[in-house]
């Protein structure tokens, strides 16, 4: 029996009758009124044609760095030329999003009425695109002459990528193959289509036809994922940190790192963590804010250092040396095997002996793995033609016919 229902049965039945009485006129009043009006509030960033509005990008996520997830999505969509809206569930993200595009369209709304407020204002709203797994989905989810697409915020072999959620969206359309074998683990009739991974085209384009090099100064980027929203889905190097940078910089390579914009939601960064890293890139490596483009450091990189994350999905697109923190306490028990094309490592002594054996002795004997799996992680091919923006207006016009 759950909680509510064994609460409800220590109140007799005269003055439950009696609760909902009171609770259903109440309602009805003025006090009532003014509730409703409260939950059905939202809050706008500015003057916003709504007759306009044809798609919604969903941000239900309230995290710190959460605003991250809209950056990376907004300039596909611009590009895309379709007119969109996005709705922001938390006040501190929604702040955060106005000050930083003043120029774009937000809707700030709450609750499930404010989402009902929000749908009764757009008239010709066709789709809605969700960014993350949360909760609150729930709420436009109930709209069922609106299309519902998931689009999350990139590819890894996290296991929240293979979460049965999944099934509720008509459609999760996704970077490559790889994604659609997680879902199917615990969803195998799930609708997906693969777009690509429109974020990492330039980064395809810049580096299809390079190669690794081994040289003198090699340029390498580190980007740590966070720690999770549990220790479940902890996957993060961060412990390790200090370590890692300073075997970098001991054989004399460039290094460039970049935390995780949700770096420290959970357990906090350490304080000292953070001191070490600092004065490590005082001595000839970058420690860069989250507001920094990771692709912009990828494009220069010649090897990357990650943990399980979307980074990896992405740097394999450049078919160069890739090391990946595997913390030994966590199976990953779905997508590619990371022994097979990447460099893994659980200690920051496993890390140094495979940096000197792979780049400072040329041992690169993963290259050509790296080259099998880059297409089955992002398609290369659906990234270069498009496929997103095509995808874009076809589930726009699909719905108006």
């Amino acid at each position: 029996m759950n909680l509510r229902r064994s609460i409800t049965k220590l109140i007799p039945a005269p003055e439950r009758r009696y609760i909902k009485s009171r609770l259903s006129w109440l309602m009805k009043g003025k006090t009532g009124k003014r509730l409703q009006a409260s939950l059905a509030r939202i809050e706008t960033s500015g003057p916003i044609d709504f007759s306009k509005i044809r798609a919604i990008i969903h941000l239900g996520d309230g995290s710190r760095g959460a605003h991250h997830i809209y950056q990376q999505w907004r300039d596909v969509f611009i590009s895309a030329q379709v007119p969109f809206v996005c709705v922001i569930r938390k006040t501190h993200i929604f702040d955060i999003c106005r000050a930083q595009y003043p120029k774009d369209f937000f809707i700030q709304a709450s609750n499930a009425v404010a989402i009902n407020t929000v749908v009764s204002m757009l008239p010709d709203l066709k789709v809605v695109f969700y960014t993350g797994n949360t909760g609150n989905n729930v709420h436009f989810l109930a709209f069922e002459n609106i299309k519902q697409i998931f689009i999350g915020h990139g590819d890894s072999d996290k296991g929240t990528s293979s979460l049965r959620m999944f099934r509720v969206y008509d459609e999760v359309w996704v970077a490559g193959q790889a994604h659609i074998d997680r879902i199917s683990v615990n969803s195998p009739n799930v609708s997906t289509r693969v777009v690509g991974r429109p974020q990492v085209k330039r980064l395809i384009d810049q580096t299809q036809d390079s190669a690794f090099i081994k040289n003198d100064v090699c340029k390498v980027v580190y980007l740590p994922t966070w720690e999770g929203a549990t220790e479940y889905f902890n996957y993060s190097s961060l412990d390790l940190a200090y370590e890692l940078v300073k075997s970098v910089q001991d054989i004399g390579f460039q290094l460039h790192v970049k935390l995780h914009p949700s770096t420290g939601n959970r357990l906090g960064i350490s304080s000292k963590i953070k001191e070490k890293l600092e004065s490590l890139c005082l001595s000839g490596s970058s420690l860069y804010e989250s507001d920094k483009n990771v692709v912009d450091l990828m494009v220069d990189a010649d090897i990357c250092i990650t943990d399980t994350s979307s980074i990896v999905s992405d740097w394999l697109t450049t078919k160069k040396p890739i090391f990946i923190y595997y913390p030994k306490d966590i199976h990953i028990k779905v997508g590619a095997q990371y022994e097979d094309f990447a460099y893994i490592f659980s200690t920051a002594n496993e890390f140094n002996e495979l940096l000197k054996k792979v780049i400072v002795e040329g041992n690169d004997h993963k290259k050509q793995a790296r080259e099998a799996i880059s297409e089955y992680l992002v398609s290369s091919k659906a990234t270069r033609n498009e496929l997103f923006t095509l995808a874009l207006h076809d589930v726009v016009s699909d719905v108006d016919n």
